[in-house]
């Protein structure tokens, strides 16, 4: 009977944002290879989740910055697989360490033309994630910087983009996304 229940549970289950109780949308995602983070043997992604009324702007073929209003969190992960982000859970830790993320932040009803909307720093937390074929999922629960409780769930494909090269030029679209988050709550 418990089995049952948590594969109902997980049907259930919403691609969304939730602060101190309120549901916030997701609906796509981008997955950010940066490579070997430091010489260490741990490799640097970034997952940026955004709602539909977010729209990542390309340049030639590049993300270079976000239009639009919407939701999103953007999760930096230190992993121990080189060519994608590795199953399983993740922990909060500023060090780089493999199996950790350094930091995550989200932006609830925000405006990219006025500036205006909800910027929440992380201080803590897990990320749980799973991967089956191109559809990752994950699982995160947080504590924030101002004592909010911070959680959600997505399930979906992620448009990749692979920094590694050090030929390539690259605008880090989650620096770009922070960026604009600038603004007073």
């Amino acid at each position: 009977m418990v089995s049952a229940y948590k594969k109902d549970e997980k049907k259930t289950r919403q691609n969304q944002i939730i602060v101190d109780g309120a549901n916030h949308d997701l609906s796509k995602g981008i997955l950010e290879n940066y490579g070997q983070w430091q010489g260490e043997e741990v490799f640097n992604f970034d997952a940026i989740l955004l709602s539909s009324g977010l729209t990542v702007t390309l340049d030639d073929g590049e993300p270079d910055g976000i239009t639009g209003a919407g939701n999103a969190i953007v999760m930096e992960f230190y992993s121990a697989d080189s060519t994608d982000l590795a199953t399983g859970e993740y922990s909060y830790n500023v060090t780089g360490a493999g199996g950790t993320f350094e930091y995550a932040f989200a932006a609830i009803d925000f405006d990219t033309e006025t500036e205006e909307g909800t910027e929440v720093d992380i201080s803590g937390g897990t990320i749980v994630v799973s991967k089956s074929g191109s559809n990752y999922e994950f699982t995160f629960t947080f504590e924030t910087t101002d004592g909010k409780s911070l959680s959600g769930y997505y399930q979906g494909p992620l448009t990749r983009y692979d920094y590694k090269s050090a030929f390539k030029s690259r605008k880090n679209i989650d620096k770009l996304l922070y960026k604009l988050l600038q603004i007073s709550p």
